[in-house]
């Protein structure tokens, strides 16, 4: 489905994106990059391909990807410093974004990186509070049968495969044992009978 102008403008005044935004929609050239940028092979192909599918864009378009790529690389543990030109390069023309312009630069130069953008997680360090002597006692009752299984070699992921060969060889049944036959068979009494008679 193709949405009319006007919802397209409903769009991106939902978005909070105005065309007066919009400082100008004249085409972008790699000339608009600082002066002492060395661009390497890969990220100049990386950048005039960001700033191709830009320079093509209507008005609007253009704002909501000049934004997009700034939250791409935002969003990024580690971002390209190509995309960050780019970027840097998109935000030039948009009202207001000199500071953010600024971080775009930093961070294609490498001098600022996303763990200096980010604030740290602070973990809640509360110092654990020592059990009582009835807390250490329930706790060993509910894992004694876990111990007692663990220390004969039964766990819950074992399974146990016998092999039932006929006096002439000619078939062969197999069958599967599961944890709870198992510990039936260690303890001496009847399995519990699955399934179908």
């Amino acid at each position: 489905m193709r949405l009319t102008d006007e919802q397209r403008k409903q769009y991106y005044a939902d978005l909070g994106i105005d065309r007066d935004d919009l400082l100008s929609e004249v085409d972008i050239t790699l000339g608009e990059l600082p002066p002492d940028v060395q661009l390497d092979e890969r990220q100049t192909v990386m950048v005039l391909g960001i700033v191709r599918e830009w320079n093509r864009l209507d008005a609007l378009s253009k704002i909501d990807a000049a934004q997009s790529m700034e939250r791409r690389v935002l969003t990024r543990r580690s971002a390209d410093s190509a995309e960050a030109w780019g970027a840097y390069l998109l935000l030039g023309r948009l009202r207001d974004s000199e500071a953010r312009r600024a971080v775009m630069q930093k961070i294609a130069r490498r001098e600022s990186s996303l763990a200096q953008t980010r604030p740290k997680r602070q973990r809640d360090r509360t110092a654990s509070v020592p059990r009582t002597a009835q807390q250490r006692r329930d706790g060993a009752t509910f894992l004694a049968p876990t111990h007692a299984r663990l220390r004969d070699g039964v766990t819950g992921s074992r399974r146990e495969t016998t092999r039932d060969q006929g006096t002439a060889n000619e078939t062969i049944n197999i069958r599967d044992r599961g944890l709870s036959e198992a510990l039936w068979d260690r303890s001496g009494g009847a399995p519990p009978r699955r399934g179908r008679s």
